[in-house]
């Protein structure tokens, strides 16, 4: 592999000079800026990402971590980023942290020791107990979906408890005053929210008590195995709220296991959104947020902070609305009294 000394070797001139042409800076002599561009090409130099970005203080690089590839979510919001990124000619390195704090921890140190420009983390808890890594961290950080206990940053989150709090009123609309909700992890803020959300909304519309949450993690797995624990301890609930669209299609395999059919014996909501939901057996109603247009805010509050000096300048909060699509999960089971009552 060729070095910065072998283009100035092949044109001729110094290793200053031919730094000058790589990094364009100007007082370069034509002759000789002809000549090195033509040793780059010659001997097929690739210039050091590091080093350049050492010399000019910047790379255009922007880390992502998530922690978890496989959740489509995830891929439509890291879609959205990139692509505002690329219009702004910065490049993405994407890791996937698979949920483990000790691996997210590792790629963000090993990010900003590449001279990232900045960093976008889906954070894999929300406890302060966890958040020392994220304190550490001396670039611009964006923090999406999930907000960490004592860590200042720029975030993009979804309204989660509103959102929740107008589908348990979709639900008791229709009928239904029995109602769970399958969750994932305590620790993590998105779930808390949503669980507030779902708490207020029973107290508010009167559904009929025990209140039951059943918590697990963020994935299919989770969601199948608790939609069968829901089945043997509480078959009188009529509907189930799922906090994450993975945790939602594993209940729907749950409860195929155990011969349940959606909507006819038990009625089912996501709180996310997903596009392979409008091809699911039933069309599963969703709390709507185009994570997509999700992805692109978070890159852009990256954009807006890298763009304008770090000291004393207000954190954003961005708050992206949700609003629900009323596909074909859900049965009717509202008499007129209880339409009356749930709307008071």
């Amino acid at each position: 592999m060729s070095t910065i000394r072998d283009v100035a070797a092949y044109a001729g001139v110094s290793v200053g000079t031919a730094s000058k042409v790589l990094n364009d800076v100007q007082g370069v002599k034509s002759c000789n800026r002809d000549k090195v561009l033509a040793a780059i090409r010659d001997l097929d130099y690739r210039p050091s990402a590091v080093a350049q970005s050492l010399s000019r203080g910047w790379s255009n690089t922007i880390g992502v971590v998530i922690p978890d590839l496989h959740n489509p979510l995830y891929s439509e919001i890291v879609r959205g980023i990139e692509d505002r990124a690329l219009s702004a000619s910065y490049h993405v390195f994407l890791c996937n942290s698979a949920h483990n704090p000790v691996r997210e921890a590792d790629y963000i140190d090993s990010l900003t020791r590449h001279r990232i420009d900045g960093l976008i983390v889906v954070p894999v808890d929300s406890t302060a107990r966890y958040a020392h890594h994220l304190r550490s961290v001396h670039v611009p950080l964006v923090l999406v979906e999930r907000t960490v206990a004592g860590v200042e940053a720029d975030s993009v989150v979804f309204d989660n408890e509103t959102s929740v709090y107008e589908a348990m009123l979709y639900l008791r609309v229709l009928g239904h005053s029995r109602v769970a909700m399958i969750n994932g992890p305590k620790t993590i803020s998105t779930a808390s929210e949503r669980e507030q959300g779902f708490r207020h909304a029973y107290r508010d519309f009167k559904f009929q008590k025990p209140c039951t949450v059943l918590h697990g993690r963020f994935d299919f797995e989770s969601g199948v195995s608790l939609a069968v624990q829901l089945w043997r301890e509480q078959r009188d609930i009529t509907a189930v709220v799922c906090t994450s669209a993975l945790l939602a299609l594993g209940v729907i395999d749950g409860f195929g296991h155990v011969g349940y059919q959606i909507p006819d014996d038990v009625s089912l909501v996501s709180c996310e959104d997903i596009p392979m939901f409008n091809a699911a057996q039933p069309n599963l109603t969703a709390i709507h947020q185009t994570a997509y247009d999700f992805g692109a805010a978070a890159c852009e509050a990256m954009l807006k902070r890298l763009s304008t000096p770090q000291v004393g300048r207000q954190r954003d909060h961005i708050v992206i609305t949700g609003h629900l699509e009323d596909r074909g999960s859900v049965r009717r089971l509202a008499t007129q009294d209880v339409i009356a009552e749930s709307a008071v």
